[in-house]
């Protein structure tokens, strides 16, 4: 059986992920860093299992690696649509030349 390792300051915390202390206090209040308090009522006491950080770290580069593969999509369905644009601005020009070709058939100047 293998004991596992807890950090237990804010410190040990930052340090384990490469961090300070603020950015990581920031995380947990905005992106959800796994942190435990054994007394929910100190605020000053905090928790953490490297293994739970692990996974939350695993957890959050996945979503953002999905956001950005994401994001790659809408920009190739802007770039496909900026051709399509371009495309139907060519034609209607064609649209407009012909008109105007039929209107001069029809109505000869004098």
């Amino acid at each position: 059986m293998s004991v596992q390792t807890v950090l237990t300051s804010w410190k040990e915390i930052a340090a384990y992920l490469g961090k300070g202390v603020r950015t990581v206090q920031r995380w947990e209040t905005e992106l959800g860093l796994p942190i435990r308090r054994p007394n929910p009522g100190d605020r000053r006491i905090v928790l953490a299992i490297p293994s739970e950080i692990d996974a939350w770290i695993n957890r959050t580069t996945k979503r953002k690696a999905s956001r950005l593969q994401s994001a790659a999509e809408v920009h190739e369905n802007f770039r496909r649509m900026q051709r399509l644009i371009g495309i139907m601005n060519e034609r209607m020009q064609q649209v407009v030349e012909t008109a105007s070709k039929l209107q001069s058939f029809r109505n000869p100047q004098r």
